[in-house]
């Protein structure tokens, strides 16, 4: 039992080796010459060989107290089905939106180009253009209100 708890650091394990290492040595009994048998030496060599065969074939266990309680998959699905279903409302209010309105508002949102850029394509002032895009704002919130309230 010593030996095995030498090798292996643990005395359940330890215990368990022995257990084996004496199976072992019992099964191999008919087939040894006990006059010239050194048991004490036999058995610590078995031991050792068992121990050493439970620490190559085990599995690390950790203690309960030092696994992490498993993450609750359902909020991070219905934050995902929430974003979903957000964008699918806003592309559902941008396609609503008059052509004029939703060009700037793409333009200005997405790719991020100069109000001077998009009023020049629209043929407009960069003025105009900043109103056109805050009524395509406007229109856009109002539209999502109402889909909101309406889900209701």
């Amino acid at each position: 039992m010593r030996v095995c708890e030498r090798v292996t650091g643990c005395s359940d394990d330890a215990a368990d080796a022995a257990q084996d290492a004496m199976l072992a040595v019992f099964a191999r009994l008919p087939h040894l010459e006990l006059e010239a048998f050194n048991l004490h030496g036999y058995l610590r060599v078995a031991g050792r060989r068992a121990a050493l065969e439970r620490m190559r074939t085990r599995h690390r266990s950790v203690p309960l107290d030092h696994i992490a309680e498993p993450v609750d998959p359902a909020p991070a699905c219905a934050e995902h089905v929430e974003r979903q279903e957000l964008a699918r409302a806003v592309r559902t209010a941008i396609r609503e939106l008059p052509p004029r309105q939703r060009k700037a508002l793409f333009e200005s949102a997405y790719e991020g180009r100069a109000l001077v850029d998009i009023g020049e394509a629209l043929g407009l002032s960069a003025n105009a253009t900043a109103q056109l895009i805050h009524r395509a704002r406007r229109g856009l919130a109002q539209q999502l209100t109402r889909d909101e309230t309406a889900l209701r």
